[in-house]
């Protein structure tokens, strides 16, 4: 697929962050207020919402994220990987915005925000299928 390729342009979107030690309550509001200017209507997932004491912002279930167009996860690679494990099942694309320190699994750096939203909510993205492993110990 080439960069080019237009996707499903992005009209609403869910926020969640895991990260309650740090202070990203900023960035939150940050993102939320940039999509909001593109048009998107914003969710927070309903425990963002609580832990980051947001109410201003309306919240959702996990259950009710099936049918919003991207679920933006803020936080670091341990967020990243915390929210695939638990909403891998909706089929919604995720999208990492970098809080942490590597960011390795994570997609957009604060640097980077404004000019990735504004291309993501056009469509112009390209989705990247990732794999979840299972893994047991066997004693």
């Amino acid at each position: 697929m080439s960069d080019n390729t237009l996707q499903k342009p992005i009209k609403t979107a869910v926020i969640v962050s895991k990260v309650y030690k740090r202070n990203v309550s900023g960035a939150l509001r940050e993102i939320a207020g940039k999509l909001e200017s593109l048009g998107v209507k914003v969710f927070l997932d309903a425990n963002t919402s609580v832990g980051f004491n947001i109410p201003e912002i309306e919240s959702v279930s996990i259950r009710q994220m099936r049918d919003l167009d991207l679920i933006i996860v803020v936080g670091g690679d341990g967020s990243v990987l915390g929210a695939a494990r638990n909403l891998v099942d909706l089929k919604v694309p995720v999208l990492g915005v970098n809080r942490g320190h590597l960011g390795l699994l994570t997609d957009v750096t604060p640097e980077t925000l404004d000019k990735s939203l504004e291309k993501i909510v056009q469509g112009r993205y390209k989705l990247i299928q990732k794999m979840v492993l299972s893994v047991s110990h066997l004693q």
